[in-house]
């Protein structure tokens, strides 16, 4: 089940990422305090099981100048992190969490020794147990030096980075394996899923006895399980996951190869007519809200180029499969997620309209004054 929106699925609960990406905001029921309960402030970790997937997440709530509380969600299995959390209440030791944008919610209460909230986490009506215990942050991954630890070296068949394309109908999905050998010849690495803006989920097992090679993810049950070509260029062999078997055959890649744009004098303009830029705005979806920012470079060649955050859903990096601007006029693809956004520029702005799988929702964007590269 890679991330993808189903063409049956209702968008109001995944517009851009499917909903099986665990994660939580908070609410909870009021009600008159009889006794100072524990500080809930801090970082707290759990883990649910689905379907035999096992997922770990993590809350950060602080307290704000004003007393309340703020929160941000992970999902740190899936390379997902810092979701803001939009509304947290907190009384009586009891505890409900709550992300519309994610379809989830969680009800639990603290321990007397405030170390604990045990309770049940929801999404799309399944309920999981979840036990949150406190615990540090973790820190966050260094990509470069990660990437560093793929780099082809020699004595090694397929240590590196390999990149393939799933056909889903008319949607295509590039995914990029990233393979290290330590020099025992133990093998572990990480996938992206470009198009989602899902970048490293850990392999689960990985075995090379050549010239096989398997994969499994157990995140998203998916498996990968192919044959080196004799001039080591290729693996050839076929993607499962969900009962389903697709053909998907691996070719080198380079590192940075789908790495959004640092500079960030490709997002400039002269002047409110042109189409570069960061560019913001919110859908709102049976009483969500959901914020996107659109990233829109153009090269010293002149071409368009750019991606995607859906900011309270924690995805990142998004790639727009197509982008055009003529005539006033900026369309916008991702055919991953059977999305697209068409609009006029007029003002400084472009009012027009966000559709997914058959719905269509009115969306402005509106372009930052100051850019900076993220």
């Amino acid at each position: 089940m890679l991330m993808r929106t189903h063409p049956n699925s209702n968008p109001s609960t995944a517009l851009v990422i499917a909903s099986f990406l665990s994660a939580a905001v908070l609410f909870l029921s009021t009600g008159c305090s009889k006794k100072p309960a524990p500080d809930i402030s801090g970082y707290w970790l759990g883990k649910i099981t689905v379907n035999g997937i096992t997922l770990t997440l993590g809350i950060d709530i602080t307290k704000v100048a004003d007393g309340r509380l703020a929160a941000t969600f992970d999902s740190l299995d899936q390379g997902v992190r810092d979701i803001p959390v939009p509304e947290i209440t907190y009384s009586n030791g009891n505890l409900n969490l709550g992300m519309k944008a994610l379809a989830a919610s969680y009800e639990g209460k603290i321990d007397s020794t405030g170390r604990q909230i045990a309770g049940t986490w929801t999404q799309l009506r399944m309920n999981t147990p979840l036990v949150w215990e406190r615990s540090q942050k973790p820190a966050a991954p260094d990509t470069t030096a990660v990437d560093k630890n793929y780099e082809p070296r020699a004595g090694s068949e397929i240590q590196g980075l390999w990149k393939g394309t799933l056909s889903l109908g008319q949607a295509q999905m590039r995914l990029v394996f990233k393979i290290a050998e330590s020099p025992d010849g133990k093998f572990s690495g990480v996938m992206d899923s470009v198009d989602q803006g899902a970048r490293n989920f850990p392999f689960s097992a990985i075995t090379y006895v050549k010239p096989t090679l398997d994969i499994e993810l157990q995140q998203i049950a998916g498996n990968f399980n192919g044959k080196l070509e004799a001039d080591g260029r290729e693996i050839v062999g076929d993607w499962e996951q969900g009962g389903r078997v697709m053909p998907l055959t691996l070719t080198r890649a380079n590192a940075g190869e789908f790495a959004p744009s640092t500079d960030a004098s490709v997002y400039e303009w002269k002047n409110e007519s042109e189409p570069q830029g960061i560019w913001s705005g919110a859908l709102t979806v049976q009483g969500t809200t959901l914020r996107l920012t659109m990233k829109v470079a153009r090269g010293s060649d002149g071409k368009l180029s750019g991606s995607m955050d859906s900011i309270d859903q924690g995805a990142r990096d998004l790639p727009m499969n197509i982008i055009t601007f003529e005539d006033g006029t900026m369309h916008m693809e991702w055919q991953a997620l059977r999305a697209s956004f068409h609009g006029e520029l007029s003002d400084g702005k472009l009012v027009g309209h966000w559709r997914q799988g058959g719905v269509g929702f009115p969306l402005t964007l509106e372009r930052k004054k100051a850019v900076a590269p993220r």
